[in-house]
């Protein structure tokens, strides 16, 4: 959907028209909630996405710092008095929690085909897979029954997942991969993350891929029924280094709470959704735009490094009666002393079960 919006966005002839299409999805996102609002039984718990934000920093070439101020103050805050004020209208604001966050942050990266590590036949991970003897899967949405694919790429900015069949199932052009099958180690997943270490050392096989990779993840593949054992740092010639380990050699001064996140990521008994390996760009742990990659099409800021910069996020959380200090404490009851996203929906419930009665 990205990549079909920034496509038909490139032909717009000035920036003003771009971001106005975003607007456009904002202001009809509000209207569908503000129409639904008009009458009928109130809610019990609201949830409004407002997704411009996001959607223009990736294309905004004034950098995502700019673009996202401007648009939280000239497109967002107006949005948000529309709905605040439909509300009050109808008593939903009294005695009513308001709680305000979002995703992720955003990195400023070159828009040009030499950073972006797209989906393109040349210069490119699917491109170093086949160099390296796999057969990699269309990138489109549905694909033939019968099409022979060894290895799938999904892309998520900063981060790219690989997911490799047991090519001894399907070893000769035209015959289709055994998938619920797991990968063998050797002959499949290592050979994947060999031939990515390896050209990120010296670019044999894609020169444009030189030196673009921070660190490839990977782990021995399990059958799927059973708990995936954790990602670990691919150093060659077979050899993995836990993530704790490698970071404390390496040390990665952006990063926050890699080995943990991974976990949470990549162990359990659906583990394997994380693909066999994971590659990490150049793109968080480098201070300068110029210096950073990202697996995409060219933007102008990408996410999904393990940067801090691109993993804190903003909470606010009101009530109209309650002091700062009371809504503090019921905010770190549910947090705990290590506050991570999956823990918001903890913190909603925790709140509807606070008293109602005015304080």
């Amino acid at each position: 959907f990205e990549a079909y919006i920034e496509e038909a966005l490139s032909k717009l002839a000035t920036q003003k028209e771009t971001r106005n299409t975003y607007e456009k999805l904002d202001n009809e996102a509000i209207d569908v909630v503000t129409g639904a609002l008009k009458d009928g039984p109130l809610p019990d718990v609201l949830t409004v996405y407002l997704s411009g934000t996001d959607l223009y920093a990736h294309v905004a070439q004034e950098g995502p710092d700019v673009a996202q101020r401007a648009y939280l103050h000239e497109v967002v805050d107006p949005l948000l008095g529309k709905l605040g004020d439909k509300l009050r209208s109808r008593g939903a604001l009294y005695g009513r929690y308001v709680v305000v966050t979002a995703d992720h942050g955003h990195t400023e990266v070159i828009h040009d085909d030499a950073h972006a590590l797209s989906t393109k036949d040349q210069g490119t991970p699917p491109a170093l897979l086949r160099k390296a003897g796999f057969r990699v899967r269309p990138f489109k949405l549905v694909v033939s029954p019968k099409d022979d694919f060894q290895a799938v790429l999904a892309y998520q900015g900063a981060m790219a997942y690989v997911y490799l069949a047991d090519r001894s199932t399907c070893a000769n052009e035209k015959q289709v991969c055994d998938w619920p099958r797991p990968a063998r180690y050797e002959e499949d997943v290592l050979a994947a993350a060999e031939a990515f270490y390896k050209n990120d050392q010296d670019g044999e096989l894609v020169p444009e891929m030189k030196g673009t990779l921070d660190m490839i993840l990977t782990r021995r593949p399990k059958p799927y029924a059973e708990n995936d054992l954790p990602f670990e740092v691919y150093v060659g010639g077979g050899k993995l280094v836990p993530i704790e380990r490698y970071l404390e050699e390496h040390p990665h001064p952006t990063y926050v709470e890699v080995a943990a996140r991974m976990r949470d990521l990549g162990e359990g008994p659906h583990g394997e959704r994380a693909g066999d390996v994971i590659l990490i760009s150049h793109n968080g742990d480098r201070d300068a735009p110029d210096q950073r990659y990202y697996f995409a099409q060219p933007y102008h800021s990408w996410h999904g490094s393990p940067s801090r910069q691109d993993s804190q996020i903003p909470l606010i959380v009101g009530h109209p009666w309650h002091s700062t200090e009371a809504i503090a404490a019921i905010v770190r009851r549910a947090l705990g002393d290590h506050p991570h996203q999956q823990k918001v929906s903890d913190l909603l419930l925790a709140l509807r079960r606070q008293p109602a009665q005015r304080r």
